[in-house]
């Protein structure tokens, strides 16, 4: 395994953390901005992990093994394009539901968010860096995805924030920024 692809495997070991770590945020606070920042960090599992295999095809495959998994990977973007908009509509709908949400131990939370978006930022900054060396141009658009991910968990850390200061509805908003730009990636 080279270099390239031992970067996507530890981006994608530290998404799957940051999965983990924010449904719990999500669970325990009802943060709806943390619960669509969740499911966006999935798919960047998926996209992540389609990186991954196409370097592993590239790197071990045939001519006859890459058309295959070019097929699958047709059919598996379409299966988890349309899952994205399937949750996004969900959560969007939540959001935009007139129920008002009270967040629990926000500080906490926004600890564990804000530990989230450094997470982003170090896995944008590597990704850019190995791909760079490297000369893969899809480990940098990759790295550029993950910045674009820590720009909405940086909402979703405010809509967190703002609940502090009298504003509950700013987690609705980032609840919507982040299926937004899910939904763009779904797209």
């Amino acid at each position: 395994m080279g270099r390239k692809e031992k970067t996507i495997l530890v981006t994608i070991i530290a998404n799957v953390i940051l999965i983990i770590l924010r449904f719990f945020l999500a669970n325990i606070s009802g943060s709806i901005g943390l619960q669509a920042n969740a499911w966006h960090s999935f798919t960047d599992v998926f996209v992540t992990s389609v990186v991954f295999i196409g370097l592993m095809v590239t790197r071990y495959g045939g001519k006859k093994i890459s058309a295959v998994s070019k097929k699958v990977e047709h059919v598996l973007a379409i299966f988890v394009s349309l899952f994205i908009f399937y949750m996004g509509v969900e959560i969007l709908s939540d959001a935009l539901s007139g129920e008002k949400t009270e967040l629990r131990y926000v500080p906490f939370v926004a600890a564990g968010a804000f530990f989230g978006v450094v997470i982003n930022y170090f896995m944008a900054r590597y990704k850019i860096y190995v791909g760079e060396q490297t000369g893969s141009q899809s480990l940098i658009a990759d790295g550029y995805h993950s910045k674009m991910d820590m720009y909405c968990s940086i909402a979703v850390l405010i809509g967190i924030i703002g609940s502090l200061f009298g504003m509950p509805d700013l987690d609705k908003i980032s609840a919507i920024v982040a299926m937004v730009l899910m939904m763009v990636a779904g797209y």
